[in-house]
């Protein structure tokens, strides 16, 4: 029976002291940010399902990141008001994917597996370099630090870095204590972990704040993003096993909502939970691959840890069990044996013996938090982490039945289907639009601007039959045109 506890002791440090290591090696030997400005063009992608309360907020903020960015929002068939608040979005660097079924609603990867294969389309049409494009994925809910592209962007001047990942932090941490250790729970990961991994070379990718060039993406294939359950995970992976390197920036970072509700947040880490184990068919081309020895043991660290805390758990429920029946068979001898230790009881030493790390990394993201706050906080985040065993053994309860959360194969584009070409980077060529053809076809002044030229639009498909495709084609021309040279006026003042 011994050996059993040994064991179960062994496996129960292996967390606290994963991370205590990571912790030592943070930043240590890392490389440092490149110097020189980056100038890769920025394709946003948001992929939403019902998200009418915060979807416009999330694109207009990243309108601001930069007058030549385009975002392209993946609609997956919202039922709710997301359709009619898209619509009202009339920047012309904003592109709107409608999903319909029965392709829509099979995950995210699927959502966003469409919209890069429209991307990768129009980039071509171009004769744009597509290693030279940076496809940077936001949630509905993501506001994003305004600074974030002089931060990213340099980094892809390195021809060998393919993703880029930012921090991730919780908007409304201050609304609940669950919030807290949300936000608790991300800032320490970034800390000790990703920055780690700068130096280990295995930096994660997380689905909020990924910047990964395009040219990375499609030497993956026609479906970069799998249906995986935690398809950032399984993508930062394979890109990193096919000879890409990801690197962690947290001088910036996207801040998204956190949850209020236990049952929410249990919901939402089984499914994370079980993306993991979906994950574990990646560790033989892991350890098949050319990468260095101290990146293949971090990921695979990484991707068995919530196994191990699931087998901790039942060490610790048998322990538990077994207190209770010492206290009742010999109370005195037992408590004795609770309160021994050298400094301080055996139990604290194990259960918290990762704190002051935890501590050290949330005061670092979150300096006004203060020390007394700080410290208490770390401890009950500890006992916070419980949360992912009954996480983890529903996720395990879904994966054995087969539960996947949507449907196992991705859709692919069948074959003559036409897809509608986005018009990105409408403002590399202005032409100057009075007389144009169109403007006379359609009975409208040539010098109107580009919102009410939209209105004008809108009413006429509803009013009016529909456009014969050429006209469409030529007025979707035309409003590229419109579109850049009002932007462009409203940056230099004329065109």
């Amino acid at each position: 029976m011994l050996p059993i506890w040994v064991a179960l002791l062994a496996l129960s440090l292996f967390g606290p002291l994963y991370a205590l290591i990571m912790g030592g090696l943070l930043k240590r030997g890392a490389p440092s940010r490149p110097t020189k400005a980056g100038t890769h063009r920025v394709i946003c992608v948001v992929p939403c399902l019902n998200e009418g309360a915060v979807v416009a907020q999330t694109v207009n903020r990243l309108l601001t990141l930069d007058s030549k960015i385009d975002v392209v929002v993946v609609d997956d068939a919202s039922d709710d008001d997301t359709p009619d608040i898209l619509r009202q979005l009339r920047d012309p660097r904003v592109h709107i994917l409608r999903r319909q079924f029965p392709n829509a609603r099979v995950g995210k990867g699927a959502a966003l597996n469409q919209a890069l294969i429209q991307i990768s389309a129009s980039v071509r049409q171009q004769g744009i370099d597509p290693s030279e494009v940076v496809i940077a994925v936001f949630d509905a809910d993501g506001n994003v630090d305004t600074n974030v592209l002089d931060k990213v962007r340099p980094w892809f001047n390195d021809p060998g870095v393919g993703a880029v990942q930012i921090g991730v932090r919780i908007s409304n941490r201050d609304r609940s204590l669950v919030a807290r250790f949300q936000d608790i729970e991300f800032a320490a990961y970034t800390e000790i972990f990703q920055h780690a991994r700068n130096f280990i070379t295995s930096t994660g990718l997380g689905g909020n704040g990924q910047f990964v060039r395009l040219s990375a993406l499609e030497q993956l294939g026609v479906n970069p993003w799998s249906d995986c359950l935690t398809e950032d995970l399984d993508l930062g992976i394979r890109l990193r096993i096919d000879g890409w390197r990801s690197v962690f920036e947290g001088s910036v970072s996207v801040h998204q909502q956190g949850l209020h509700q236990v049952g929410r947040l249990i919901r939402q880490r089984t499914r994370w939970f079980q993306g993991h184990l979906q994950s574990w068919g990646l560790l033989g081309p892991l350890w098949r691959s050319r990468l260095p020895l101290r990146a293949k043991f971090d990921i695979s660290s990484y991707l068995i840890l919530p196994a191990v805390m699931l087998v901790v758990s039942v060490g610790v429920l048998a322990s538990f069990v077994a207190l209770a029946r010492n206290l009742i068979v010999a109370p005195g001898p037992t408590l004795h044996l609770i309160m021994t230790g050298p400094f301080v009881p055996w139990w604290y030493l194990l259960g918290f013996i990762a704190t002051p790390l935890i501590a050290g990394a949330y005061w670092r993201a979150e300096p006004g938090i203060g020390f007394v706050r700080g410290l208490a906080l770390a401890h009950a985040y500890n006992l916070y982490t419980w949360i992912w065993v009954p996480a983890g053994w529903k996720a395990v309860y879904r994966q054995l039945l087969g539960f996947g959360g949507w449907a196992k194969t991705d859709r692919v584009v069948e074959e003559g289907t036409v897809l509608p070409m986005l018009p990105l980077f409408s403002y590399d060529s202005v032409e100057l639009l009075d007389n144009h053809p169109v403007f006379a076809m359609l009975g409208i002044a040539s010098d109107i601007d580009y919102e009410t030229l939209m209105i004008e639009l809108d009413r006429r498909k509803v009013d009016d039959k529909p456009f014969h495709p050429d006209d469409q084609e030529k007025m979707r021309r035309m409003f590229n045109q419109v579109g850049a040279r009002q932007r462009l006026t409203a940056v230099a003042g004329s065109v």
